[in-house]
């Protein structure tokens, strides 16, 4: 993740809406007084991509109220921030309303910019969607960003203070390795669904042995219902005969009821369409009368009408008058305000020239010759630093003389220890009166006894002399070995620190010279741009096309000489003929309807006879068949009888059929049993087989498996990141190292992550050092821990936050930490540094200063050194 952009308002102690371009930006600090707002810019970050600020969580269950970060008085505030994350740009809007009781309202939204447009990733999605696909594709969240990348003010130490567990959780979601959790847990999930399966198939095999085993008692319960159902079938077919006639004679009875109830809605609907009927005839009538009576107002009528006609033509004619009226209206002002537009934007042009080359070329082109000046001084700095660094090595070939010196005589005197300890035996050899010679053996006599010890006595008094006389010698070179040792890494140190101060100052001046080039080369054309739009505007040489444009524009108005008095006249009269209008539709209505309605009025008066001649039959018809209808009670009685026989006889015989067809099915099910018997037992075997490997994979995939693997094998390079650091920071005084085992005092192994740190003299705990040295220790290990973020395979980040940390330093601290941080720049595209020391500002190319006031908030500048 690279920020590019950030945008906030209203968001803690800023109140107005700022925006901070970071394109082009690789190192920066964040400078301004303590309350400011430097650190608020970075919460922002935080805030707009996992709700987080200050460290902790914002929203949701056990969260702070977002509430909190509204700036004081405001009702709301938001924060948009554009990001790069493999070379895709992403910009995530975050917004939240505060509420009057409980929490207030938020929106959340991811969008990716296509080319042309942003276009939101999740349509439609709520705050925890909106939330999840941002860890998608940061693949991290806010607990290992605190914990590795940003260094928040007062917790360098998150990392290391933390539980051994907690470090490890947080290297393992660096390292990506919630993969393996989730592989895990479908693993275990897919083992243990391959019990329950077991379970089942055993289960389902039981149930089918005991269908086996009862094969005989289906067979015996078939042969019985069948024989019984033989005997039925007579019986039931002789009853079957006589239900039958019974229903064919009530059938016949219940067709003559069903036609009677059909007259009966046929005598109803005849008489309703008589009664319709003579109410269209009456209404046929009407209309005939109406017709007739327009037909009357022909003259009246077709005159309105013509003069209807003239007077819309000549208002349609007004109308476009009007429009082309208009049109050149609007004409006019468009070109006047084109016109305006033109000198406004040249006359802003010229101001901003004017402005730019007071501002900036022309300052940086008068400074030419002091950055050449400055660049030659450096240059002849460079020189004296050569040739005192050519010295050192002539130092350092005196100190390994002394070193080679004193290993020598080191190597004598042993050897004159050797003949002291050889001389020593000898005399030993020479106590009691009978004692041989030690070189012949032969025996000595007294005198012979007395001259050879003290011959061996003033041979080991002159050898313990020279051992002593040499180990003096040796403990002085020592000394001046030493002395020369501490002096020479004392010298080095310091001129590798000025040669580093050098090469920085040396690049930026090679920079700031091409800009004054540059400047001096973009002087001379700036000048004359701005003086050929002053020429411009003083002699009005602008918007040709438009002036002319302008002219025939107010030539064409003159020559239409729209009358709008007359417009409103011809519109009046053309309402008050617009009744003829209506009534020249109704003439003509009439003279085509009234032959038709006259000859639909004789029609209906036609019809209306058939539908009473209708009805009378009807009556008729209905009286017949209520006769008839008198002995269908008594043959429904027999029929339901019948029924009632016919169905106890077909239930006997229904159940009888279903055990017949009850036990085939059992039988064929048996059959079928045997087949799947084979079957279970080897899906039973498989499943067995298929959770044992399951088995083996949730171990795999467990905290000891592969991901432990993993985090051992990415240790070596956090050990020597943070170790190539450390030394920088401490001068090679301290290191540190990773310890993943420990022995409990039962003797048992047990799995951790402790970080152990070594000063030279031993190992010690972290908590035993000094605030400066811990927060050394702090900066190393969690600068190694962001860059192994940066990167590792899929992890996006290639940003470091640091929040402070410089105040518990010294001067020759302070420059180690700036060493360190320009040391590990090739390893991100962005490092933001947030500092309130002012000598440290000038260490940095780019400063973004952070200012407050109490009316406008909190606001900053970028400065490019």
């Amino acid at each position: 993740m690279i920020p590019l952009r950030l945008r906030v308002e209203n968001f803690l102690s800023y109140r107005d809406a700022v925006e901070l371009d970071l394109q082009g930006v690789e190192v920066a600090c964040l400078s301004g007084d303590n309350g400011h707002g430097k650190t608020a810019l970075l919460d922002a970050m935080t805030w707009a991509l996992w709700g987080g600020a200050r460290g902790r969580v914002f929203g949701g269950p056990g969260g702070g109220s977002p509430d909190e970060l509204v700036h004081q008085g405001r009702p709301e505030m938001s924060v948009e921030f554009d990001f790069l994350v493999d070379d895709a740009r992403y910009r995530v809007v975050r917004k939240h309303q505060a509420g009057t009781r409980r929490s207030g309202t938020s929106h959340w939204d991811l969008q990716v910019w296509t080319g042309s447009e942003h276009r939101t990733l999740v349509e439609g999605a709520g705050v925890r969607d909106t939330g999840e696909k941002i860890k998608q594709v940061l693949r991290m969240d806010y607990e290992t960003f605190v914990q590795s990348a940003f260094l928040l003010q007062g917790q360098a130490d998150r990392f290391t203070a933390s539980r051994p567990a907690e470090r490890k959780e947080t290297l393992a979601e660096i390292l990506g390795l919630r993969l393996y959790e989730s592989l895990e847990r479908r693993a275990r999930d897919a083992a243990r669904d391959g019990a329950g399966r077991i379970a089942r198939l055993q289960g389902e095999q039981e149930n089918v042995v005991r269908e086996l085993g009862r094969e005989s008692e289906y067979r015996e319960a078939l042969a019985a219902a069948q024989a019984a159902l033989d005997a039925l079938t007579p019986h039931l077919d002789a009853m079957a005969a006589r239900r039958a006639a019974l229903q064919e004679e009530r059938h016949r009875l219940e067709g003559q009821r069903e036609e009677a109830q059909r007259l009966d809605e046929t005598l109803r609907s005849a008489l309703q369409q008589a009664d319709a009927l003579d109410k269209q005839a009456q209404d046929a009538r009407r209309r005939v009368d109406a017709y007739r009576a327009v037909l009357a107002r022909r003259p009246e009528i077709e005159a309105g009408a013509t003069e209807r006609e003239s007077v819309l033509a000549r208002l349609a004619a007004l109308d476009a008058d009007q429009a082309a009226h208009a049109e050149l209206v609007q004409q006019r002002q468009s070109l006047q305000h084109a016109i305006a537009q033109e000198q406004t934007r040249l006359e802003t042009g010229l101001r901003h020239l004017r402005q730019r080359i007071e501002t900036d070329l022309l300052p940086r082109s008068q400074r030419l010759p002091q950055v050449q000046a400055d660049l030659d001084a450096s240059g002849q700095r460079i020189a004296q630093l050569q040739a005192r660094e050519a010295g050192l090595r002539e130092e350092r070939q005196r100190l390994q003389a002394i070193v080679q010196e004193v290993q020598q005589m080191e190597v004598d005197n042993a050897t004159r220890r050797a003949e002291m300890d050889e001389m020593r035996k000898k005399l030993d050899m020479l106590t009691g009166s009978d004692a041989a010679c030690p070189l012949c053996g032969a025996p000595l006599g007294s005198d012979g006894h007395v001259h050879l010890q003290e011959e061996i006595e003033a041979a080991g008094k002159a050898h313990a002399d020279a051992y002593r006389a040499s180990r003096s010698a040796i403990d002085d070179l020592a000394h001046r070995r030493d002395d020369l040792q501490r002096t020479l890494d004392r010298d080095d140190a310091a001129l590798a620190h000025e040669s580093g101060r050098l090469q920085a100052q040396r690049g930026a001046l090679d920079r700031e010279l091409e800009e004054c080039r540059l400047a001096e080369s973009r002087l001379a054309e700036a000048t004359r741009t701005a003086q050929e739009a002053e020429a411009l505007l003083q002699g009005a040489q602008f918007a040709h096309e438009e002036r002319l444009n302008l002219a025939d524009a107010e030539a064409r108005l003159a020559a239409l000489a729209y009358d709008a008095a007359q417009h409103r006249d011809v519109r009046a009269r053309a309402g008050q003929l617009e009744q003829y209008r209506d009534l020249a539709l109704r003439l003509q209505e009439a003279s085509e309807r009234l032959p038709q309605e006259e000859s639909a009025a004789s029609e209906l008066e036609g019809l209306l006879a058939a539908r009473r001649r209708d009805a009378q039959q009807a009556r008729e018809r209905m009286h017949a068949i209520g006769v008839a209808l008198e002995r269908l009670p008594a043959l429904e009685q027999e029929a339901a009888a019948a029924d009632a026989e016919h169905q106890r006889l077909e239930a006997q015989a229904g159940a009888l059929r279903r055990d017949v067809d009850v036990n085939t099915l059992r039988l064929d099910d048996v059959e079928r049993a045997r087949l799947r018997l084979k079957e279970l037992e080897a899906q039973t075997a498989a499943a067995v087989q298929e959770r044992g490997a399951y088995e083996v994979l949730v171990d795999a995939f467990g905290k000891n498996g592969v991901p432990a693997r993993l985090i051992e094998a990415a240790l070596p390079d956090l050990e020597s990141e943070a170790n190539e650091l450390l030394a920088r920071l401490t001068d090679g005084r301290l290191s540190l190292f990773l310890e993943t085992q420990r022995t409990t005092a039962s003797g048992n192994v047990r799995e951790t992550l402790e970080i152990r740190i070594h000063d030279g003299v031993g190992t010690r705990s972290y908590e035993l050092f000094s605030g400066g040295e811990a927060f050394r220790i702090n900066f190393a290990l969690r600068i190694a821990l962001s860059k192994l973020l940066a990167t590792r395979a899929g992890a996006p980040l290639r940003t470091l936050f640091l929040d402070e940390g410089f105040g518990t330093q010294d001067a020759q601290g302070r420059q180690h930490l700036l060493d360190a941080i320009r040391a590990v720049q090739r390893d991100f595209d962005l490092i933001l540094v947030i500092t309130h020391i002012d000598e440290l500002k000038e260490a940095f190319p780019v400063r973004i200063e952070v200012t407050r006031t109490q009316e406008a908030g909190s606001t900053f500048q970028v400065v490019w050194s």
